[in-house]
């Protein structure tokens, strides 16, 4: 369908309709899986409502969201939607912002999780998962009092000393800011969690 805009040819079709691109809706968020996860590698799933740039939108369960430059840790969020920040599509030089680098993420070891299992305990919660290429299941400690809402991304990297602690990235339930943690890697029972915590 032809645009509607004021001066464009009778064969534009760039979208615009009354004021409005055809994808200044607030798109669709689905359960985090692995086809999930290799779709976003491939690219944004949204639009900025206000720059019209390709970005990625994450959304809780109970509405609402939010816009962020790149998929994984550590969650830039798109300046036009940050309020914290004024935005100018346009680097220092006057050149158009590049979007399409590597992510700092992938650079700094980050992997996508996918849970399997989580056991809620006193301290925390045992989080059995696995990563997008190996179906070997991790068993994750964690001493958190926030629950980890696992319909949205959830990355994991390991650290390099001590071996046995890794960092989670998840976002909490009904919180639209995602967070950091410490994990400890493996760790099957409460006891076990309670003894590392206690080193």
């Amino acid at each position: 369908m032809a645009c509607n805009g004021h001066n464009h040819p009778p064969d534009c079709q760039c979208g615009f309709k009354g004021g409005r691109l055809a994808s200044d809706r607030v798109p669709r968020w689905g359960r985090w899986s692995p086809t999930v996860a290799r779709r976003r590698a491939s690219g944004p799933n949204a639009s900025c409502p206000h720059c019209y740039a390709r970005v990625f939108f994450v959304a809780p369960r109970n509405g609402g969201g939010a816009y962020f430059e790149q998929f994984g840790p550590p969650w830039t969020k798109h300046p036009c939607t940050d309020a914290s920040k004024k935005y100018s599509p346009f680097n220092a030089e006057g050149r158009p912002k590049l979007r399409n680098r590597r992510s700092e993420f992938e650079r700094d070891g980050w992997l996508p999780l996918f849970v399997r299992n989580i056991e809620l305990l006193a301290i925390g919660a045992l989080i059995h998962a696995v990563t997008l290429e190996d179906p070997t299941v991790l068993h994750f400690g964690l001493a958190t009092e926030l629950e980890i809402d696992s319909d949205r991304p959830i990355y994991f990297r390991r650290l390099d000393a001590p071996p046995a602690l890794a960092e989670f990235n998840f976002f909490p339930k009904s919180a639209l800011e995602p967070v950091t943690r410490r994990v400890f890697v493996p760790c099957l029972t409460e006891i076990e969690l309670r003894i590392r915590l206690n080193k």
